[in-house]
């Protein structure tokens, strides 16, 4: 495995923590330098070397049933992923007879660095949704570091199906037409529903975060800057990936659920697009002024060799979803779910020549379905009608 890049590319992929004040001396071009530095002092490690890391030291869960010790309860397979302050595996449960996923932070050296690992636990443990992991125990292993023992998601992230749809795989195509994506997005507005109404913004939402499981689960992971409105709005923090930043995050600006929907809809529009919202850039300095006022392309209208033109409808909903004014997004993500929600069903609003023949063309199904055999009846009428109208004018003006 490649250590990271340290080019600019690569930190505008990565999280920084929320810990730079507008009222810290260090400008926000030495947070990028830090997170540089974070960058080569940890960088993912081989499968060896977590392998070799795992068993010298014996870094199991100390949960143990009956007479198993904690080192033998868990066997550790393969590493999973490794974030900006953390790394996953994947292990098995031999009591259980199950695989779990184990989280551990990437340092834990002292006592504010267990709480910042608990708090994102604790927080990401309130919300009652289906598309967060579940959480089946927490505590110290044996060499006193905080660990996580969640459920073990089998899948891959939106990044990867991304990915393979940028390459033109026929097969990923076929599973994820735009009416899938569509149905993605969905599910995670729904669990950022159920963040929002008991306060909390998760901050990172990006393609990496959201897990694809084969059963068709959506899973949004990574709480680990998310933060509680009722203890703090945000303001001064300079934290998130800067590529599905909101204009008012990486501002620094007081923050609240509409921050989210913004880099939703930066992934919708990747998603659908095959494309970044915001392209590459040769300076930090030029992103901000980017995303804080630059224009984005109309959806629509983007080409891909790998695939049609994006549905038209889908069109109103992404750009008002990247506002740059949170004034002019959506209310609150239930809004935003609403909506899309109504044009997956084939409500489409009119809003230009495509839009109308598509719901033109939904509301006379819905119409014929209401009452089958009559209105199947007169809608042949119709036609016959007007062949024969056709017909005959075609006649009158081969007369004259």
């Amino acid at each position: 495995m490649k250590p990271p890049s340290n080019d600019l590319e690569s930190i505008l992929h990565s999280t920084i923590k929320p810990e730079y004040k507008v009222d810290d001396p260090r400008t926000i071009r030495k947070v990028f330098s830090d997170v540089e530095k974070t960058m080569r002092l940890h960088p993912p490690m081989s499968e060896g070397e977590w392998i070799k890391t795992v068993q010298m030291q014996e870094r199991s869960v100390s949960v143990a049933q009956g007479e198993r010790t904690a080192s033998e309860r868990f066997v550790y397979k393969e590493k999973l992923g490794q974030g900006a302050f953390g790394i996953v595996f994947k292990a098995q449960d031999l009591d259980i007879k199950r695989n779990v996923a184990i989280k551990k932070p990437l340092q834990c050296k002292t006592a504010q660095d267990k709480k910042e690992f608990f708090d994102e636990i604790f927080l990401a443990g309130q919300i009652e949704h289906y598309g967060t992991p579940s959480i089946y125990d927490v505590g110290l292993d044996d060499t006193g570091a905080p660990y996580c023992i969640m459920r073990y998601i089998e899948g891959e992230s939106l990044r990867d199906v991304i990915q393979k749809l940028q390459s033109g795989d026929p097969k990923m195509h076929a599973l994820y037409p735009f009416h899938r994506r569509g149905e993605i997005i969905i599910q995670v507005l729904c669990v950022l529903e159920a963040a929002h109404q008991i306060g909390v913004v998760h901050r990172d939402i990006k393609p990496e975060n959201i897990l694809l499981s084969p059963l068709g689960e959506v899973m949004l992971i990574d709480w680990g800057i998310a933060l509680n409105l009722k203890e703090h709005d945000g303001k001064d923090d300079f934290c998130g990936t800067p590529y599905y930043m909101s204009p008012e995050q990486i501002s620094r600006e007081a923050i609240d659920g509409r921050s989210d929907l913004y880099s939703l809809s930066c992934v919708f529009y990747e998603l659908l697009c095959l494309k970044k919202v915001v392209p590459r850039i040769p300076s930090l300095e030029q992103l901000i002024e980017v995303v804080s006022s630059g224009s984005t392309d109309i959806v629509d209208a983007v080409a891909s060799p790998h695939q049609s033109y994006v549905p038209s409808e889908y069109k109103a909903i992404i750009h008002r979803g990247l506002s740059k004014n949170r004034e002019d997004r959506f209310t609150d993500s239930a809004e935003m779910l609403k909506r899309l929600r109504k044009i997956q069903s084939g409500y489409i609003d009119t809003i230009c020549h495509r839009t109308f023949l598509k719901g033109s063309i939904f509301r006379y199904l819905r119409w014929l379905d209401k009452n089958p055999y009559p209105h199947v009846y007169l809608s042949y009428a119709v036609v016959f009608f007007l062949i024969f109208s056709l017909i005959g004018l075609g006649f009158g003006l081969g007369r004259i």
